[in-house]
């Protein structure tokens, strides 16, 4: 019989996650041997009689009891066969977000950069026309996401007040949600206003604290940029609210990654996180994952004590949405790979920026869009069939995916693992918010998500 239940320990906690009715429960010795037994196949009869002698009767009574009311509720699963069918990612959605390359330029010369090899191009407001014609085509009145990326592209002001312009001349720009994705070096005034009046999203990219940071991120002529980053920072701190640090984890910079998820906390600045997809500095060996699976460990343990202490932090940027506990609302898709474009210097689409450039993932061209495939990145995910985490994992970064096993839909087992720890984290974060601090877990998710009749967690620790 196929298995339907992990289990997890976690700051003293156990846990148990129902990965096909999606509930998370905190068991004690009792009930986490009555969930085992039942997830192992045995019957209510035979788990009676395997716990006869380690517990009394009136316990084991109580707690199968309980076993049986949340399967009547399909709150955990039957033993009924279920068919395991084909997992498949496939939409035909309508665009809903925009990544336009204003540039290939830089001021920097960092060391991983996947643009820096690029002829130096930049979009022109043709392009940029066309695309945000395509982007509100549908005319659907639905919220639409236009990124402004590179290179870097804060060195084409000029293109973005276009771009934004052209929206308002159409009176799309309350649909529009507008974001950069910038190293942060080049914010002035006038950046700052066009920034606050329109309500952009601002995403600095920063590799950690200041040595390993000023190794990878360097200007053209090799100087450190930590510092000048953090002083335009500081000098704009009133926009903290739209405002986060992209920090790119490397195996090279892995170590002091629990010290600057500290330092971001300490100076109140919002952390998200990306690892970076390489061959030479990425995660694809076990060895090097083992590694960066410790540090979440230690992050998520910091975490929750800080927690349980009443103090505020901000949760670790590597865990998954809560959302993707919820089976009515989480997504389809690891990422939109299916319901956006990115837009190449000349025109050139493809479905992420991380593919830009080659020719393989090419989708069409914005001068062309009649020629376009709808669903231009299906995914079978078969491989992924029998993995307990497949419906939040989704099969992960469609491009992680190619650089480390040469084929979209699949990863290889250093980067699965990875991924279903941050998945276990994920759920014994959600589980102890819900044991430990209800009030910090409404916070995070929401009053709608928190209300007993959705809420993904039931304590089975105190039958």
């Amino acid at each position: 019989m196929d298995k339907f239940m992990v289990f997890f320990n976690f700051c003293g906690d156990v846990f148990a996650y129902d990965f096909k009715t999606s509930f998370v429960f905190s068991l004690n010795i009792l009930t986490y041997d009555v969930l085992n037994k039942y997830n192992e196949g045995n019957s209510i009869k035979e788990i009676k009689v395997l716990l006869t002698n380690k517990y009394d009767k009136t316990s084991i009574d109580k707690a199968i009891e309980a076993l049986n009311i949340l399967i009547d509720n399909k709150i955990i699963s039957s033993h009924n066969k279920e068919s395991n069918e084909n997992f498949n990612v496939v939409t035909d959605k309508n665009c809903e977000a925009l990544t336009l390359m204003l540039t290939n330029r830089c001021n920097f010369n960092c060391n991983y950069c996947f643009e820096k090899n690029k002829k130096k191009k930049d979009m022109s407001k043709e392009i940029i026309k066309k695309a945000i014609d395509l982007l509100f085509l549908d005319n659907d009145n639905d919220k639409k996401t236009i990124s402004f990326f590179g290179g870097e592209p804060l060195l084409k002001v000029d293109l973005i007040e276009y771009a934004i312009n052209y929206i308002k001349q159409n009176n799309w720009n309350n649909l529009a949600v507008f974001s950069i994705t910038t190293n942060g070096s080049l914010y002035n005034d006038r950046i700052m206003e066009i920034i606050k009046q329109n309500n952009i999203y601002i995403m600095t990219s920063v590799d950690g604290n200041k040595e390993i940071h000023d190794k990878n991120r360097v200007t053209m002529d090799n100087k450190p940029t930590f510092d000048l980053i953090m002083d335009k920072v500081k000098m704009y701190s009133d926009l903290k609210s739209i405002s986060t640090f992209k920090n790119t984890i490397t195996k090279e910079t892995v170590k002091d990654y629990f010290d600057f998820y500290k330092y971001c906390n300490n100076n109140d600045l919002d952390l998200t996180t990306a690892i970076v997809a390489d061959e030479e500095v990425g995660f694809n060996n076990e060895n090097d994952v083992d590694e960066l699976i410790n540090v979440y460990k230690d992050i998520c343990t910091y975490y929750i004590n800080s927690v349980k202490q009443n103090e505020s932090i901000q949760l670790p940027p590597f865990l998954r949405s809560f959302a993707s506990l919820y089976p009515d609302i989480r997504s389809d898709n690891f990422c939109p790979i299916n319901d956006k474009f990115t837009i190449d210097t000349n025109g050139d689409m493809y479905a992420c920026h991380r593919f830009c450039g080659d020719d393989n993932f090419i989708v069409g061209n914005i001068n062309d869009i009649k020629s376009l495939n709808p669903i231009h990145y299906n995914k079978d995910l078969s491989y992924c069939n029998e993995c307990w985490a497949k419906r939040i994992c989704l099969g992960g970064c469609i491009h992680e995916n190619y650089i480390y096993s040469g084929n979209i839909v699949k990863s290889n087992d250093a980067l699965c693992k990875l991924r279903k720890s941050s998945i276990e984290l994920t759920v014994a974060i959600y589980g102890s918010l819900c044991k430990n601090a209800p009030d910090k877990l409404r916070n995070i998710i929401g009053e709608s998500l928190y209300d007993k009749n959705t809420l993904r967690y039931l304590p089975l620790y105190n039958l």
